[in-house]
């Protein structure tokens, strides 16, 4: 079931409900696993991670929300006896849980998620730099977009100028690669730019251009699936990944 769950497509509405009543199957399954054997929780907790994402995609939010609060739980508590196997997983759940406690309208909570995903993102990145600077970027821009929602622009612009930093030192390794996430940074730095009212946002939104190689469509430059709106539009989130893969078949 977990491979099937695996190969169903996100953002399809057709295959949607199918998809997460296949993850809450398997979650169930999984659940009935670590009550028997806690060694277990750690398919659990990656079920309930995946579950969450579908609710999502449904925009059944509230149900989401306990899914991803429950991984959390599970994750936060592995990690406390074995943080380096399992804190990158609780920064990525504390990613989703921001973006879940956002649609809800609950800004400072969802602030405080994503601040803790930045802050165990950075402190894991000096020892594996390879593996967690595209996730530390990627929590930065949704850190920014959290902060300017609480009003507190000049800090969201210092966490946007940072994933800027981060996405355009990757690209020029692998441009293929990072392009993309630089121009969905890039975006997102010109809305910053743009809410302090700067001239710099104008850059920005050329750089972007220039890195997407887009073109300038109905006065928003189009960037292969992401689109640079014009200041005073909210600034994009970004979810971590896909479906987590269980360690066996249910």
């Amino acid at each position: 079931m977990e491979l099937l769950a695996q190969e169903l497509p996100t953002n399809s509405h057709n295959l949607a409900h199918c998809a997460a009543d296949l993850t809450q199957l398997i979650t169930d399954h999984q659940r009935i696993r670590a009550h028997a054997d806690p060694n277990h929780l750690l398919d659990l907790a990656g079920s309930l991670n995946n579950l969450s994402n579908r609710l999502g995609e449904m925009g059944r939010w509230d149900e989401a929300l306990a899914a991803i609060t429950e991984a959390i739980d599970i994750r936060r508590e592995l990690a406390q006896s074995q943080p380096d196997a399992h804190r990158p997983e609780l920064a990525g759940s504390l990613n989703s849980l921001s973006i879940h406690l956002g649609n809800l309208g609950r800004w400072e909570e969802s602030l405080t998620a994503i601040e803790e995903a930045v802050e165990i993102r950075r402190d894991l990145t000096p020892a594996q730099p390879e593996a967690f600077r595209p996730d530390l970027a990627m929590s930065l821009t949704n850190l920014s977009g959290r902060l300017s929602k609480m009003g507190r622009p000049r800090e969201a612009l210092a966490a946007s100028e940072e994933a800027v930093e981060i996405r355009r030192q990757l690209a020029q390794i692998r441009p293929e690669a990072h392009r993309p996430d630089l121009a969905t940074s890039l975006n997102n730095l010109a809305i910053q730019l743009g809410h302090l009212a700067t001239g710099s946002s104008l850059n920005s939104a050329v750089e972007v251009n220039a890195v997407s190689g887009g073109d300038c469509v109905d006065q928003s430059l189009e960037l292969g699936g992401w689109v640079l709106v014009r200041p005073g539009s909210p600034p994009p989130v970004e979810g971590d990944g896909g479906g987590e893969p269980g360690t066996d078949g249910a």
